[in-house]
């Protein structure tokens, strides 16, 4: 159980160092931080819309664990190297869509149903228990 809890912490790590790399992206569209509004609250109630065209609001999926991965999907360098590696560690961790979620939630505002469905795809994420979402109400990203 420690090994796989080292696994997780590592691949967690690893997710925040290569974040930064997604977020400095030259052409992003970075969101600026608002940690006094934020900090220590809960998330708002987004709708979400799945690679599927599916809606979905945040707290339908209350009761199991939710593992978020911010992306952007035309992040060319840490947003596929995060996903690949949270894809070796996942199985580990249970079955996605039975023990937990597992969202990689875009955070590009430009990024619209075909740009997360092609990301669901080239990465061939099961979508059963790991969607690829974006935000219903673009307004949502700055909240």
């Amino acid at each position: 159980m420690g090994s796989l809890v080292r696994q997780l912490f590592g691949g967690l790590f690893a997710l925040l160092l290569f974040l930064s790399l997604c977020f400095a992206q030259e052409g992003s569209t970075g969101i600026p931080p608002n940690e006094s509004r934020t900090l220590g609250k809960p998330l708002p109630d987004v709708m979400f819309v799945d690679s599927d065209g599916k809606k979905f609001n945040l707290y339908s999926l209350k009761g199991k664990p939710i593992i978020l991965s911010p992306i952007y999907t035309n992040c060319s360098s840490a947003c596929p190297i995060i996903t690949d590696s949270l894809k070796k560690v996942v199985p580990k961790l249970g079955t996605p869509g039975v023990d937990f979620w597992v969202l990689s939630l875009t955070f590009d505002p430009t990024d619209n149903l075909e740009n997360i469905k092609a990301f669901a795809q080239k990465h061939n994420l099961d979508r059963r228990g790991w969607k690829v979402v974006m935000v219903e109400n673009k307004e949502d990203l700055f909240k």
